[in-house]
């Protein structure tokens, strides 16, 4: 994420907010999908309130995975960002700057 003055930039809570739909809305449509076919292929009356909650699960799982994705997408920026600014890394018992060259 790209910081003015210590503030994240707009364009990128977009970005991640459009990120985070992408994974909530495929887990729901393969629920709504699953919901669908057990709506319409059971004879009982309790049907209804299985396919609501298949639908309400895949909703919930949908968070958890767009949240796990978006939390190792910024794990991912941090580790770039520290190493980029010439971090100091230990390696082999030796101290080593890093200089990132682009």
């Amino acid at each position: 994420m790209a910081e003015k003055d210590g503030k994240v930039d707009f364009s990128d809570k977009i970005a991640e907010l459009y990120a985070w739909l992408e994974v909530v809305v495929a887990s729901f449509i393969v629920g709504l999908i699953v919901a669908s076919a057990i709506y319409f292929s059971m004879a009982n009356p309790g049907r209804i309130y299985l396919a609501i909650a298949s639908l309400t699960l895949s909703l919930i799982i949908g968070g958890f995975l767009g949240n796990k994705n978006r939390k190792e997408k910024l794990k991912i920026h941090q580790d770039t960002t520290s190493q980029s600014s010439g971090a100091f890394v230990e390696k082999e018992g030796h101290t080593v700057s890093e200089q990132r060259t682009t």
